[in-house]
């Protein structure tokens, strides 16, 4: 197991997994996190086992999740957290391409967002999510009042 990749010596309350197969992704998120969320530590991996397994060394308060990578889904990963945390496991958010998730699926996240989202929305989000209770499907282009989406199908 590789050790997460920690933008901060701190170990706040404020800790925030990234999970994505796509390193670029994850580098330019983490940046713009800085930026727009400075006070949370962001850790990043491209393996959705080695983020769980480093969830108990490294408490996350919110898992940020892509869907489709070759270690496993985001919904093999909020599965695992959830059975591993049950009541008090990490807020757990989807951001996604995937078009047709199943309700059993999406009900595993407390937030789900459509890709692309810019890393400024996720930081309000991460401010946003830190006090609500599970929240809906939800696109960029709805967090700013254009319209919803839904990813989401009943199959």
């Amino acid at each position: 197991m590789t050790r997460p990749t920690n933008d901060s010596a701190s170990q706040g309350d404020r800790r925030v997994f990234l999970v994505d197969d796509e390193r670029g992704l994850l580098r330019a998120t983490r940046l713009a996190l800085r930026s727009f969320a400075s006070s949370w530590t962001v850790d990043t991996f491209v393996d959705p086992h080695e983020a769980f397994l480093a969830s108990f060394a490294a408490r996350p308060q919110v898992v940020v999740t892509d869907y489709h990578m070759p270690g496993g889904t985001g919904a093999d990963l909020a599965r695992a957290l959830r059975g591993a945390y049950g009541a008090s496991c990490p807020m757990l958010v989807l951001v996604t391409g995937e078009p047709s998730l199943r309700r059993s699926e999406r009900a595993l996240f407390d937030a789900v967002y459509a890709k692309p989202l810019a890393p400024r929305h996720l930081a309000f989000h991460l401010r946003s999510l830190r006090g609500t209770a599970r929240s809906s499907t939800m696109s960029a282009a709805e967090t700013e009042g254009e319209g919803a989406a839904d990813t989401g199908t009943d199959a």
